[in-house]
């Protein structure tokens, strides 16, 4: 695995990833990984680990549980 930084100007989604990154995002990839707005990086400023999954409204917590 090697690191890769996000330089775009726009929030973009990497869905092979699992992951959504912002400008100056730095995140591990696959050595092979190769994208437009992208660039290999030897050191980490900030790492994406959050998945960009949105559970659905049904997977939520009902808060009304337990009162």
């Amino acid at each position: 695995m090697s690191q890769f930084k996000y330089d775009g100007e726009s929030e973009r989604v990497i869905a092979t990833l699992g992951i959504v990154v912002n400008t100056g995002d730095v995140f591990e990839a696959p050595d092979d990984f190769s994208a437009y707005g992208f660039s290999s990086v030897t050191n980490n400023n900030k790492k994406v680990t959050a998945p960009a999954v949105i559970p659905e409204p049904s997977a939520l917590p009902d808060a009304t549980v337990g009162e």
